[in-house]
């Protein structure tokens, strides 16, 4: 690509964060490079400070104007309202419609780190391998954000830890590129290839 995009390391230094997680995989020696992880800014839903009642009376009438909308669920998971998308659920809305932003309410969900929601539209049967616009998966988006909750509910309802998207990145190496040990972790734990071709090649900027 013409510019590397910030927050993003290099080849070398993906390859120090997965020595760093997987310690009993032996490479050829190197100089020691550490690699300083570099803070994000994520897309999280703001802390919410409605009391209770009234943020279920609320969900209550969210419910009742969703009513037949295919864009009330994914909308509800960007939100993190877990209780609006589990009666939207319920109720049948569509688990595969796409919001402006090309994403299933799956997506929207991982995006934002809602793990519970993440784990019950995967038990609803929501596509857990549909893909966001440049071809990721719901698990190469929160493993890039560095939701691990969300990359934790997505590998127990089955999400392929090997999945690539148009550029031929995995999850892992999203995480990695990211700087997020605690995901990479995951991902090994869950079986990715820590030898895929994008983690190996040579002066990647993305």
């Amino acid at each position: 690509r013409a510019a590397a995009e910030q927050g993003h390391v290099g080849a070398r230094e993906k390859l120090s964060l997965l020595d760093a997680a997987t310690p009993e995989i032996q490479r050829e020696p190197t100089a020691p490079a550490p690699v300083a992880l570099r803070p994000r800014s994520r897309p999280r839903a703001a802390p919410s400070s409605v009391p209770a009642a009234q943020r279920e009376a609320e969900s209550a009438a969210w419910l009742a104007r969703a009513e037949g909308s295919e864009d009330s669920l994914a909308e509800a998971a960007r939100r993190g309202e877990a209780g609006v998308a589990r009666g939207l659920i319920a109720r049948g809305t569509p688990l595969e419609s796409r919001d402006d932003a090309g994403d299933t309410p799956l997506l929207a969900a991982a995006r934002y780190g809602h793990a519970e929601i993440v784990a019950d539209l995967a038990a609803a049967h929501a596509n857990v391998e549909a893909r966001a616009r440049g071809g990721r998966s719901a698990l190469a988006i929160a493993a890039a954000e560095g939701h691990e909750a969300a990359v934790r509910a997505l590998l127990e309802h089955g999400a392929d830890a090997n999945a690539t998207d148009t550029e031929q990145r995995t999850p892992l190496a999203w995480a990695a590129s990211h700087g997020s040990v605690e995901t990479v972790r995951l991902l090994i734990g869950a079986g990715a290839r820590v030898d895929a071709p994008c983690l190996l090649r040579t002066g990647e900027t993305r």
